[in-house]
């Protein structure tokens, strides 16, 4: 039997990381690490403080989320995606972000769209 041959789209070739593939796509908020608090120990763990003002702004972006969860033996991921947005016809964005085991984080930007979904669509 011969061996499987490199693609000649790079895809697979040696010391290429999925990793490596993805990194460009993600696109993570700049954090200034002067403010980042230095750890102390609440008991025998490791502990930090976070400023009030980070903890508000880091909740604030998932305020309108909500968590589902799926059978993807039958559906994919994808097509499920798609069947969801075509269905619930958001007025903001809506973002999907895989959680594994069938679960999933629904990030919604308003109110109006987080009561839609949660009462079953439109």
């Amino acid at each position: 039997m011969p061996s499987p041959q490199p693609s000649s789209s790079g895809e697979g070739s040696a010391g290429t990381s999925f990793a490596d593939k993805i990194s460009h796509q993600q696109h993570h908020p700049a954090i200034d690490l002067s403010s980042i608090p230095s750890p102390g120990k609440r008991g025998d763990y490791p502990a930090i403080s976070i400023p009030e003002d980070l903890h508000k702004k880091c909740l604030d972006q998932w305020k309108y989320s909500l968590i589902g969860r799926l059978d993807f033996q039958k559906l994919k991921f994808e097509d499920a995606k798609h069947i969801l947005l075509e269905l619930w016809n958001l007025s903001g964005s809506c973002k999907f972000i895989p959680l594994g085991k069938g679960y999933f984080a629904i990030k919604l930007d308003n109110e109006n769209d987080k009561r839609k979904v949660w009462s079953g669509g439109p």
